[in-house]
Order: C-alpha cells, then structure tokens, then sequence
C-alpha cells in the first residue's frame, strides 16, 4: 500500500509542474500589470483564473484519492489476514555461495564468528554442543553466534509443531540467561548477525570446517557434507557455504578435545575469515573428560534453566511433594533407557524392569535417606522421564502400585501442569509463555522438578546427567537449613554388559557425592 501511494503521489506531482508551468506561462502573457505608488500589482486574466481553478480541482482530487488509499490501508491493516501478515517479519539475508562482496570486508573489523550445526538429537545434546563452542570461543576470543534451538528426536514426537525452519521461538534467551554469558563469552544471537553482519559477508570469508564422532567409518564424505552440512547452513542460517569444505582440521583432534580445536583450524585460516562454520559440536564426553577452559565451569552454570522455570520446580517441590515444608523423604528419579539398552532387552518384561527400578530406589533410600533428617523413609517420588517405550510405561504403573502398597506419593509430569493451571501468577512473564509454548515445554518441566527435589536418582548414561549435577551443585542445597548441606547427597544408576556375560546387561548403582564440577580442575592440572 505505501509503494502504491508513493507512487501515485509522484505521478500527480509531475501533473502538478506540468500545471504550474502551464499556469506561469499564461500568466506572463496574460496579466494586466497595475501600478499602484512604487509597488507593481499583477491581475490575472481569465486565462489565469481558469488555470487555478484547475489546479485547485486538482488539489481536491489528490487529496481525496489519498484519504481513500489511507482509509483502505487502515482497514487492511486492521483486518486479521493483515495483523497476521504483519507479524511474519522478512526473512534475513540469505548469502549466496554465488554473490560478490557487497561491502568492504574492512567494514566487519577483525572480529571472527564462529556457527556451528546444533542439530545434535534432542535438547540436552544440543547444550552440550553449545557448551563446547562457548568454550571454544571463549578460548580462541571468537565472537559466538548463538543459534535457536532444533526440535528433534522426542520433543519432535510430542509435539506435532515441530519447527523445520528458522524460528524466533526457539532462541536461547527463551531457555536460560544469556546475560550471565556476557562477561564469559562473546556472543551474538543468530537473528542480529544475520541482519547486520550477513549482508557484509562473502563466501570467501567462511571456512567451513567438517569432523564429528559418531563412530568408526563415519566420515564428512560429498554426501554428508551435501544432505547435513550444507543443508543445516541453508535452511536454519540462511547461508551458503563455499564448495570447498575442509575436512582435514580436525582429523587429528581427539574427541574429548573438541572445546580446543580451535589452534588446529586457525592454522588454516586466512587473514581475511570472518566466520568459521563448525559442522555438529556434540560430543558428551568432554562434558567429563576435563575442558580445561578458564571459568569453565561458570560458562556450564550460565546454561541452567532461567529463574522463572526454576522457581516454577522449586514451589511443586515445596508446595505439592513436601508435608509442611519437609523435605525428609523426598525424592525424583530420572527413568531413562536409551536405544542400545532397549535392544540389549532391558525393557523386554516390564515386571522384570519394574523390579530393577525398585531395586534402585530401595538403594536409594539406604544411601540418601537412612541420615537423623531422612527416619521416616521415602514418602514421595517425582518421575521424570518421555514415556516413549510401552513396556516403560507397563513397567511404571507396576512400580506405583507397588510403592503406594509402602504409603509413597508418586508425582509425573501431569501432575506439574495440572497444578500449574492454579498457579497462574507462575506463568505469566513472558518468557515462560515461551517456554509453555515451545516442544522442550515438558521436559523442561521434568528437569525442573529434578533441580529442586533434596534427592535424586539420576542416570549415568542420560546426558541430561553431568549438566543437572553441576548445576544442583552450584545451586546448592534446596533447603535453606544449614544442617541440609550434608542432605544433599544423589544416586546413579545404569545399565552396563559386564566382561564374560555376553550382551546381557546388569544393574550397576553407586552414591554420588554433593559436591560436583562437570570439568574437574583435577585434570587441568594434570
């Protein structure tokens, strides 16, 4: 509408000259010249008259016309169609592998980006990647775009509006406080650098650089580098990567030294990169392996769930899970099977894997439960896990009905969100109606539970795992007594193939202690 008024407002002043010309003309001809004292006064003739009277029609038309295309433009902007419309924003820059420089590469100064694919299955996964670039940033002082998350594995399956494109939706401040990030890492939302240093940028000034660590044989060939690479840098950053991917960089870097990479790639850099595109920076095992990072541990903490969720666990803790306010006998525990365990059988009978469960929290209960505070055992029990596999959720009503045989309460996750529907001044900021309307919404929840319960049951092989045990630790005790220091003590299990027994896979459980850092400064120094 604003194209067609503008246009329609230079076509009419164009008439509006022609007119004015056409008037000044037959008024020189035409004017009678009256000499009145010293002054001179023109009368202008009937010619001259005529014309103004035109021009004055003229005047009247146009801003007719124009409250009509006002008018029209209101209630078009007024209509639903229209405030829909208005709110798909247009989509950023896209860089093409084929453009030329539009501006000076001096114009982007000598900061160095660095992107990488967070498409690494579900949520959890994906904090680990990020964990590992802000590290990687953080150690070569590269300015970090931080990416919107990706719906995959269950949260794709829970939620059918799983987002296949770039969503605002999903972007980190939703998730956690990225302030915290700002004294640690540099960094740059996906958004922002894609409106203002994208349209800067040619493809000469990526280095794309391709490694990942899936197992033996798996290699950035063509066609890898073709389907994921290439298409995650296309559809979600809205950038074409040059042809010529190097594949070599990181061959030698071991996999628990992916937050370190970086001197390894700079080498191949020249003076002119301004983006170096990682391909996937998910590899869980430097999460324990020692990244021997300045403040390392600091960047993990800055990663946990924002305030507002937290608060959200803590209150359902102390308000539905604990009798007047204590916290003795309670407990979450994190139920979690992961593919190769379900193929090895552990869930093939669910009376047997509800047995195995059991057995956990009656280890539990002896570790973390058996202190002066703990006497009256296990009274109440949050479930936190995804329910995917049925014979996990035949396992689970076998394990409730058994437990409320001994008088435990057992809370899930639909007993979060039923409460929450009382607690609306919880929910109303908003960044938890982002949360509450994002697929992570329910595992968010879980894990939120988690983070507040006085003890927990996790699962060594979730990688949900490292990352909740730091954070429990750097939140410390969820009593305010100062005696619950010694309360806060949490138990691991896992199911393992032990030498000599074939594929069969036992239970395997140990205590873990409270205090806990995910990059133990240990092995720094070592």
């Amino acid at each position: 509408l604003r194209i067609v008024e503008d246009n329609e407002i230079q076509r009419k002043s164009v008439e509006d000259t022609r007119l004015r010309e056409q008037l000044s003309v037959s008024s020189e001809k035409d004017a009678e010249s009256v000499q009145v004292g010293s002054s001179t006064q023109l009368v202008p003739s009937a010619a001259t008259d005529e014309s103004s009277k035109v021009l004055e029609n003229k005047n009247r038309e146009e801003a007719s016309s124009r409250k009509e295309v006002s008018l029209q433009g209101k209630e078009k902007a007024e209509s639903p169609v229209s405030k829909k419309a208005e709110m798909k924003a247009e989509p950023p820059p896209t860089i093409s592998a084929k453009s030329t420089v539009r501006k000076p590469a001096a114009k982007l100064g000598d900061e160095t980006y660095l992107m990488f694919n967070i498409k690494s299955s579900q949520y959890a996964n994906q904090l680990h990647a990020l964990v590992n670039a802000m590290m990687l940033a953080r150690s070569m002082n590269w300015t970090l775009v931080l990416p919107s998350f990706y719906v995959n594995g269950a949260e794709a399956k829970r939620d059918s509006r799983a987002l296949k494109s770039f969503s605002a939706e999903l972007e980190c401040q939703h998730f956690f406080d990225v302030e915290k990030l700002q004294p640690l890492v540099k960094t740059l939302p996906l958004r922002s650098f894609l409106e203002n240093v994208a349209p800067q940028l040619d493809p000469s000034q990526i280095a794309p650089v391709c490694q990942h660590w899936k197992g033996p044989g798996v290699k950035c060939d063509d066609a890898y580098v073709r389907n994921s690479m290439h298409s995650y840098y296309q559809t979600y950053a809205r950038m074409s990567l040059p042809s010529d991917v190097n594949r070599e960089a990181l061959t030698s870097v071991k996999r628990c030294a992916l937050y370190s990479s970086g001197n390894a790639v700079k080498k191949l850099l020249h003076k002119d990169t301004r983006v170096v595109a990682y391909d996937t920076m998910f590899s869980p095992v430097s999460m324990s392996c020692g990244g021997c990072v300045d403040r390392a541990d600091a960047v993990v903490d800055a990663m946990m769930p924002a305030k507002e969720l937290r608060e959200v666990g803590s209150r359902f803790v102390k308000e539905v899970m604990m009798k007047d306010g204590d916290e003795s006998g309670v407990m979450a525990m994190h139920v979690r099977v992961v593919e190769h365990e379900m193929k090895a059988g552990v869930m093939r009978d669910a009376d047997k894997f509800a047995s195995q469960l059991e057995s956990v929290i009656e280890f539990a209960k002896k570790q973390v439960l058996s202190s002066k505070r703990g006497k009256n055992g296990l009274r109440a029990l949050f479930l936190a896990r995804t329910g995917r596999f049925e014979t996990e959720n035949k396992a689970v009503d076998i394990l409730k009905k058994s437990l409320a045989k001994s008088g435990v309460r057992v809370f899930e996750l639909s007993d979060v969100k039923e409460w929450l529907k009382t607690k609306p001044g919880l929910t109303k900021s908003e960044r938890m109606q982002e949360v509450l309307a994002s697929p992570f919404k329910s595992l968010l929840l879980d894990m939120s539970v988690v983070l507040s319960s006085p003890h927990v049951v996790f699962k060594s092989s979730s990688s949900w795992t490292p990352l909740m045990r730091q954070w429990r630790s750097a939140l410390g005790p969820a009593s305010d007594k100062k005696d619950s220091v010694d309360e806060l003590r949490d138990v691991e299990y896992n199911f393992r193939t032990r030498p000599g027994t074939g594929k069969t896979m036992h239970l395997e459980m140990k205590h873990l202690s409270a205090e806990y850092k995910v990059l133990p400064a240990k092995l720094c120094k070592k």
